[in-house]
């Protein structure tokens, strides 16, 4: 039951508002990965403060409809 209206959500509507936000995790998982890996590779902070900066990317393409360099 969906706690907002009280109505049923299907599974149809489930799948299509996660395919919805699909690529565009994908894109963020990608290119925040690469990225974190180069800032590893430089030296070990520069990777964890990417990491803890970008931890709440994926957030905020999902919650705000931001895109992947909008929500990094």
């Amino acid at each position: 039951i969906n706690s907002f209206n009280d109505k049923q959500t299907t599974f149809g509507e489930a799948l299509s508002a996660g395919a919805k936000v699909f690529l565009p995790l994908l894109g963020l998982a990608i290119v925040a990965g690469v990225a974190t890996g180069f800032g590893y590779i430089l030296l070990i902070v520069p990777g964890i403060m990417l990491t803890v900066l970008w931890s709440v990317s994926a957030p905020a393409v999902v919650a705000e409809k931001r895109g992947v360099f909008e929500a990094m």
